[in-house]
């Protein structure tokens, strides 16, 4: 290569400099013909020691001395991978000035920016440890590195001595530098339920990715730029695409992803398309990369934090939501507590006036039931209303030391079928039901075990039609199961959704005698003893299964 220098300016500068760019250049040698026509060869490039080598930051500088003379130049570059090189002439008015590495502001900038960047991103996931802003924190620092080593920064200072390890170092980086790319996008992406496909093409991405790698510690740079450059140009169009066709992104954050991968895709074909013209084009190819490696990480800050900012948002609302049901749950629960009050003081106020009147009604029937058939029958009627009254209360106060859990299940062995045919005999009606029960003993609470049972017979009599039969089964295995089906007419079929809940009677019900509580303390109590109880529907006929653990 032949390079003509000619100085024009004036005053005269004492020296001049020839710049070769960009630093991994592997040898340069220049070989310089004085005016006394001898000839002088300087080497220098990334295979060199950079201490002996004419390093600077972004590139090497050779001395010159200017001359009125045309002088000649041959400069021979020996490299792998580089297709753009840049050459320059500086001047340096005095000799004081020629300091290695100085004017080189845009690489301060981007280095400066870089490193703010990846600041700010160690900061945010100290604050906010979340994947998101972890894996940008990585990325942030695999691109600080990647620029510190490109522009000879590390073999200025660190990697003086060790040329083959920068260089090693450096590729490794570019390479792990769009595989970080595209791991802190899809932590961004994943979030929104992208299409099944995005994943599959990530993860073929990152394999081309670690494939390069390999192929780049084995020594194999050409195989390993050549297997970057599909994935290169690959990468930002899977980004763009799987962005867009993901519904659930809110449109803010699917417009700038999109833009920023668009954006790096075109950056990257510009840069390949200036690199492969001549060495007057440099800047410009320089300038292109210098966009996209400070452009790339710029975009997923702003993603990073808006990404945060919503998450914060969401965190704000959970927060009051949650808010709001610890202040209604404490309201409900201190309305639980007044109703509570007032049950314990009706029930106890309500029970010793009805067993007085029980007792005096007691005094009365005998006489009466000897004199008149009339008055015995409206005092029998007068002792089963005092009865209910007395079940009702009985119930409420079972009820309500359910709920404040003053009853604790105590465990003991009990035969349901011996239970079944006590109760069965004591109904009023024992000749409609059709048992067909097998000896099962199961530890539970006796006494809540009995109420159960009796609710669902008791149940099963006042709902089905007079005369018809009601099925009682019991079955014993895993568990014990015990089924109570009985007929029901379809206009008193009941509500499956509110069948167990509080005070829940069919509205063609109220001629028949309840409270309501019968079936919602079955419920309480088979939770209570660890029971389940379900029930099912179907035409004419309704079913209650009791499940019991042995």
């Amino acid at each position: 290569m032949r390079v003509r220098i000619a100085a024009q300016s004036e005053p005269t500068p004492e020296l001049l400099a020839l710049q070769v760019q960009p630093h991994f250049l592997g040898r340069i040698d220049l070989h310089q013909q004085s005016p006394e026509g001898l000839w002088q060869h300087r080497s220098a490039g990334s295979q060199l020691p950079g201490s002996q080598a004419f390093a600077v930051l972004g590139g090497y500088e050779f001395p010159l001395s200017p001359h009125p003379q045309e002088q000649l130049l041959y400069l021979e570059v020996q490299s792998q991978n580089v297709h753009a090189i840049g050459l320059k002439v500086k001047t340096h008015w005095r000799a004081d000035q020629a300091v290695p590495g100085l004017g080189r502001v845009d690489i301060g900038v981007q280095l400066g920016l870089l490193a703010m960047v990846a600041l700010l991103a160690m900061i945010g996931f100290a604050l906010h440890p979340q994947r998101v802003m972890g894996r940008f924190a990585l990325s942030s620092v695999n691109m600080l590195l990647c620029m510190a080593s490109g522009s000879g920064l590390l073999a200025l200072t660190w990697l003086q001595d060790h040329p083959k390890l920068d260089e090693l170092l450096f590729h490794t980086l570019v390479c792990l530098r769009v595989s970080l790319w595209i791991w802190v996008s899809q932590a961004l992406i994943d979030t929104y339920k992208p299409p099944t496909w995005f994943g599959k093409a990530c993860g073929a991405l990152h394999a081309a990715v670690a494939v390069a790698v390999a192929l780049n510690l084995l020594g194999f740079q050409t195989a390993t730029y050549a297997l970057m450059l599909p994935v290169l140009l690959a990468t930002p169009a899977v980004l763009a695409w799987a962005t867009w066709r993901t519904q659930e992104v809110p449109a803010p954050f699917k417009r700038i992803l999109t833009g920023g991968a668009l954006l790096s895709g075109v950056l990257i074909v510009l840069v390949l398309v200036l690199a492969m013209l001549p060495p007057w084009a440099f800047d410009a190819a320089r300038y292109a990369s210098w966009m996209s490696d400070v452009a790339n990480p710029l975009v997923l800050l702003v993603l990073v934090v808006l990404q945060q900012r919503s998450r914060l948002a969401q965190l704000q609302a959970v927060q009051d939501e949650l808010m709001r049901a610890r202040l209604q749950s404490d309201f409900e629960r201190r309305l639980l507590a007044e109703r509570q009050v007032l049950i314990d003081m009706l029930v106890h106020e309500l029970k010793n006036p009805l067993a007085s009147i029980r007792l005096a009604l007691g005094s009365l029937f005998p006489p009466l039931q000897a004199q008149e058939a009339g008055s015995a029958r409206r005092l029998r009627n007068i002792q089963r209303s005092i009865q209910d009254m007395t079940s009702v209360l009985e119930r409420c106060e079972l009820m309500n030391s359910l709920e404040q859990q003053q009853i604790g299940p105590t465990q003991s062995p009990v035969e349901v079928a011996e239970l079944l045919q006590d109760l069965v005999n004591a109904s009023a009606e024992p000749q409609r039901f059709r048992l067909s029960l097998m000896p099962s003993t199961v530890d539970s609470h006796p006494d809540f075990l009995r109420l159960v049972v009796s609710n669902l017979l008791d149940n099963a009599l006042k709902y089905s039609p007079p005369g018809s039969s009601i099925d009682v089964d019991l079955q014993s295995g895993t568990t014990v199961q015990l089924k109570v089906r009985n007929r029901v007419d379809p206009e008193m079929q009941p509500d499956p959704e509110q069948i167990f809940s509080r005070y829940y009677r069919h509205p063609l019900a109220q001629r028949v005698r309840g409270t309501g509580l019968g079936l919602f303390l079955v419920r309480e109590i088979c939770q209570k003893m660890g029971a389940r109880i379900h029930f099912e529907a179907a035409p004419r006929q309704v079913q209650f299964t009791l499940e019991l653990r042995l």
